[in-house]
């Protein structure tokens, strides 16, 4: 248990019945210990008691939750597992220790095989094989690591694989205890399939419980053949058995099998089966073929997902699915911060790695000599240098005295390109609400989908806003991440302001490359013609009519005004709509309204969001008929303390932005561009508020700090019931009996326990009568 845990870098040292998150701890064992050869110790007589080794396991670890055995024959570890997932969905538990112990190897065990006629006689286990004829009995134990993927990545824990899903299922009637049922095996899969929520047409390896004896491997074949199926022209999966390598180890088998399948995933490797070359008839009938060499899983064209059997005496049957987990790729950077101009420059002229403190920063991607050398001479200058070639410098953070972090949410420009899958995987979100079809609504639910994502992304790296604001539908994105509405209620709005719903065959929308002083002159001379959205100094929208359009377009013209017609002919943020304001409102019904626990600001009046809901609504259905003011929301943050920007998802709210502050000192960003993955995205992000004096996640750059975890000192666990001290005098004993009078004797180790000390007393006296 403990190499499990130092094998996931997880720190021993903190595995404490006192620490919040692993306060709920878990171990479930499966299997009997029995070991003759350990030195004996307080907790000895313990190990006498199967159910007890778990408990024992977690009083050297001091860990707080559950800790019991599982006996379901050779399905016991992966039952184990299933209990442990359970235990860590409910949210009882962070952390489990799920596994296999079978050590109990002697005459009286291998004898009850033999007269079932199980083992191979010729001494040799191949399952799948057309010339198998039975098993062999292996040992060992296994253990594995279990917590939520999210807190797996948030805690930088090594991830093997995913568990996708369980099921465990009982064969019922209609065989004997002894015989397999395809029918049984079949429920396992079906319920693990449809945990997983994956297409079975998705496998490409099974790690099958195969034992060698021609019944169970052809049920099990059976199965996999009914539940998979041979489409023509599927690609044929892996199939093998880790039993091939170190025999049946009965309770412990699930185990190793869940185990040799992560690390194939993990190493992207499919691993060889020994002794299959001829494979039994069956197994033609499968989409399965036994991997005879180990392959290189990506280089095949297969998925990487994989299931793993282990079906039990007595009908008990488990299957797991699993997914192979890569971590999106990260770009390398280089950070640094001191505290005069020159020992930043002396910094990066000796190549120094070390992050440092100090109001002198700089972040560069992709440090390269070259790359380090070109940042040198941009520092040299000693100018802010913010978000220009993927390098940032300042002499003079704007985050270092109570300075604010503003998120800003785009409207339908938010359909720019760029990805959030990245984030989405890295940080295990999913998006909230499920999207279908085409035409502006579905876009609008995608575009509230990624913006979601990014802003779950951005608070789980501690980037929290100190206001938040949006554009046309970006002031809804805004209010769900400032928890003013839930998603239902989101979802309901959008619904009710489907822009096709309010779609106008006689107006149109008309960008303008200037700003609101120019054109205001101009458009009081033609009537039916609004401003829609004052977006910054240099760009305004307007909506008119089509023959308001047709009249303003000459003039733009004439005037060398850039301008272009929009696709959107919808009237929001206009008069067109006012006659649909009833309609709006009955819409705001099906919301529900919340206290935001984020300041949101409105486009429309340029102040927070007030906290009732019918003067949320009221403003909402307002929002929809009057212009976007966002040049003056800008102006407006910038007054309350904002200096640092985040656009939350794609679009043109940075340009907007930068043009209306120019000149003033502010820093802009944004989380997803079409340049880069969202992933690496984030890490300029998170670099930007570094070097303006922010408090970040240096550890999401993989930039190790001070901190380091620590594995501790390795525990050593005294299991099973050692009453003789080595093996060895076991043999001794036995060699010396001459007589059945002859009198026996045999060193008993010693204990400091008063009761252990008893018990090994009367074992002495038992030992001298005989």
């Amino acid at each position: 248990a403990e190499q499990r845990m130092e094998s996931s870098q997880l720190a021993l040292s903190n595995m404490s019945g006192s620490s919040q998150s692993l306060l709920d701890s878990i171990i479930a064992l499966s299997g009997n210990s029995d070991s003759s050869s350990l030195q004996v110790a307080a907790d000895t007589a313990m190990g006498l008691i199967p159910n007890l080794v778990a408990s024992l396991a977690a009083n050297r670890f001091n860990l707080g939750g559950a800790a019991f055995t599982v006996d379901a024959a050779c399905a016991s570890a992966l039952l184990a597992v299933d209990h442990a997932v359970q235990e860590l969905q409910r949210g009882r538990s962070d952390i489990m220790i799920a596994g296999g112990v079978h050590t109990g190897q002697n005459a009286a065990f291998w004898s009850i095989f033999s007269q079932l006629g199980a083992l191979s006689r010729q001494q040799q286990i191949k399952p799948f094989s057309s010339d198998a004829d039975g098993l062999l009995i292996g040992e060992g134990c296994g253990f594995v690591v279990l917590k939520r993927l999210e807190d797996a990545v948030r805690d930088q824990d090594k991830i093997y694989a995913v568990i996708k899903g369980v099921g465990i299922s009982s064969d019922g009637n209609g065989t004997s205890v002894m015989s397999p049922s395809v029918k049984g095996q079949l429920k396992a899969l079906q319920q693990a399939w449809e945990n997983a929520e994956l297409d079975e047409n998705q496998i490409g390896y099974i790690e099958a419980h195969g034992t060698g004896t021609p019944l169970g491997d052809k049920t099990e074949l059976q199965t996999l053949a009914q539940f998979f199926g041979k489409e023509e022209g599927a690609k044929i999966a892996g199939i093998g058995s880790v039993k091939s390598n170190i025999g049946h180890a009965m309770p412990a088998a699930g185990i190793a099998g869940l185990i040799k399948t992560c690390l194939a995933l993990h190493h992207d490797t499919l691993p060889p089966t020994l002794y299959c070359e001829n494979p039994t008839s069956e197994m033609q009938k499968t989409r399965f073929e036994p991997v005879q060499e180990a392959k290189n899983w990506s280089k095949t064209g297969l998925p990487k997902v994989a299931a793993v059997n282990a079906f039990g005496f007595g009908g008990i049957n488990a299957h797991v699915v699993l997914e192979g987990y890569d971590l999106p790729k990260k770009d390398k950077v280089l950070i640094l911060a001191r505290p005069t101009h020159e020992e930043l420059l002396t910094a990066l002229q000796n190549n120094e790695t070390a992050v440092g403190e100090g109001n002198f920063r700089v972040a560069i991607f992709e440090p390269t000599p070259a790359r380090i050398e070109k940042a040198t001479k941009i520092v040299a200058k000693n100018n802010p240098w913010r978000n220009k070639q993927d390098i940032w410098y300042t002499n003079t953070p704007l985050l270092q005295n109570g300075e604010k972090v503003a998120f800003v949410f785009p409207g339908l420009d938010g359909l720019a390109k760029g990805e959030v899958e990245s984030v989405s995987r890295y940080f295990n979100i999913s998006a909230p609400i499920e999207t279908e079809g085409e035409g502006l609504l579905n876009d609008a639910l995608h575009i509230f989908n990624n913006c979601s994502i990014l802003d779950n992304s951005l608070k789980k790296l501690g980037i929290i806003p100190d206001m938040n604001a949006g554009h046309s539908l970006g002031e809804w994105l805004a209010g769900y991440s400032s928890e003013l509405a839930e998603v239902n209620s989101v979802k309901a709005l959008i619904g009710v302001l489907n822009p096709e719903t309010f779609e106008l065959k006689d107006s149109k929308f008309i960008a303008i490359g200037a700003g609101i002083e120019t054109i205001k002159p101009i458009i009081e001379e033609i009537p039916n013609v609004y401003i829609s959205n004052d977006n910054c100094p240099n760009q305004v929208i307007l909506c008119g009519s089509n023959s308001a359009l047709d009249e303003l377009v000459p003039v733009l013209k004439s005037k060398q005004i850039f301008h272009q017609i929009l696709p959107f002919q919808s009237g929001f943020h206009s008069p067109f709509i006012a006659d649909k304001l009833d309609v709006i409102l009955a819409g705001m019904e099906k919301a529900q309204f919340q206290q935001t626990k984020i300041p949101l600001w409105s486009a429309t009046t340029l102040e927070p969001y007030p906290a009732d809901q019918e003067s949320i609504r009221k403003l909402s259905a307002e929002h929809l008929v009057e212009p976007v003011r966002f040049r003056e929301l800008t102006d407006k943050l910038y007054e309350e303390g904002a200096r640092f920007f985040i656009q939350v998802g794609t679009g043109g709210l940075i340009g907007f932005i930068d043009d209306t502050l120019k000149g003033k000192a502010f820093s802009t960003i944004a989380s997803s561009v079409a340049t880069r993955s969202a992933l690496a995205q984030l890490q300029r992000v998170v670099a930007a508020l570094f070097v303006e004096g922010k408090t970040v996640a240096l550890d999401f750059l993989d930039i190790q700090t001070q901190f380091k975890k620590s594995f501790g000192k390795g525990i050593k666990l005294e299991l099973g019931s050692p009453i003789i001290r080595d093996f060895k005098e076991i043999q001794q004993l036995a060699k010396s009996i001459d007589t059945p009078n002859q009198k026996i004797t045999a060193t008993v180790a010693k204990s400091g326990h008063p009761l252990v000390q008893a018990f090994q007393d009367n074992i002495s006296d038992m030992i001298r009568m005989q």
